[in-house]
């Protein structure tokens, strides 16, 4: 996992959902940067391990020798959760924060462990990762890349170290303005496939597992466990083991099933308390459009006290 106190919410239903149905899994949050005050609280209250690494600066150093030369430099922290390939699991299972656990992990730890790949996606889809072109075709022709969502991945101990990323994106820099991801989800995604590193899927795996763990799809609940809803279609009935919001920055009343998210961040809460957050993001989520408006007025009241002497 990857977060600071920007995300907290996401990483509160997280945390939350992770312990509803893996307690006693061990787990590390990844700090994007330093500001982890509500971080650190969230991390002691559900036993997740704050991770460390003298590697982080090396790290950062590979997003900016990707991106230094484009708008997307500011990204270079997102390239910190490439330290969990050297840490301290054999087996592991990465998040992203704006997810929430659905089901009991344990089952597809099981699977990964004797599968005899050493990394497994979930979510793909090329048009997110390279641009269609020849850099695309040639990938997946010569290495049969996938095109794998980033935020939610299995892999081991090992499959990358340091030197294989900094390898990696040698080979990456000139082919940069060739990826459509911005972040490190294209290079995440060249380092699989360039180096050779054998891949799968886990519905390759897991033949009942839904084809994505997407956010915007339908979904009904079966024995308290969450199924794709959608009759008529091969994916109906295929279970999720998580949700991912990917591409909503801010987590609430926007969201799609919002009430998988108000389900777990609300665990613990009062009635009180959890009307209290609905009306929070509410109010967040249609105050928006009008935040310029409130700007400009507030410009406009400090430039008129002034002209008065207030």
């Amino acid at each position: 996992m990857l977060g600071n106190d920007r995300v907290a919410d996401y990483l509160e239903a997280l945390f939350i959902s992770l312990r509803q149905h893996s307690p006693d899994l061990p787990a590390r949050l990844i700090p994007y940067n330093a500001q982890l005050t509500r971080t650190r609280e969230l991390c002691a209250r559900y036993r997740i391990e704050i991770h460390s690494d003298p590697a982080f600066p090396a790290l950062e150093q590979v997003g900016l020798d990707l991106w230094a030369s484009s708008p997307y430099s500011h990204h270079q922290f997102l390239f910190r959760r490439l330290a969990i390939f050297w840490g301290p699991f054999e087996n592991f299972l990465y998040l992203d924060a704006d997810i929430c656990v659905l089901a009991p992990l344990e089952p597809l730890f099981e699977t990964f462990e004797k599968s005899p790949v050493p990394f497994a996606s979930f979510d793909v889809d090329h048009e997110r990762v390279y641009q269609a072109g020849p850099l695309r075709d040639r990938m997946i022709r010569d290495h049969g890349s996938l095109g794998f969502n980033s935020g939610h991945f299995f892999s081991r101990l090992g499959v990358f170290d340091l030197e294989k990323f900094q390898t990696a994106v040698r080979a990456a820099q000139p082919l940069a303005h060739l990826f459509q991801d911005r972040g490190d989800q294209g290079f995440l995604n060249f380092a699989v496939d360039h180096l050779g590193i054998p891949q799968t899927r886990m519905t390759t795996l897991i033949p009942d597992l839904a084809d994505k763990q997407w956010c915007e799809q339908r979904f009904k609940k079966i024995h308290n466990r969450w199924f794709i809803d959608r009759p008529g279609d091969p994916q109906d009935g295929k279970q999720l083991f998580l949700i991912h919001w990917a591409g909503f920055n801010i987590p609430g009343w926007e969201i799609p099933n919002r009430h998988l998210y108000y389900h777990y961040r609300g665990l613990g809460l009062s009635w009180f308390g959890k009307q209290k957050l609905r009306i929070r993001d509410f109010t967040r989520h249609h105050s928006r459009p009008l935040r310029p408006l409130m700007d400009k007025l507030r410009i406009l009241g400090g430039k008129v006290r002034r002209k008065i002497g207030l």
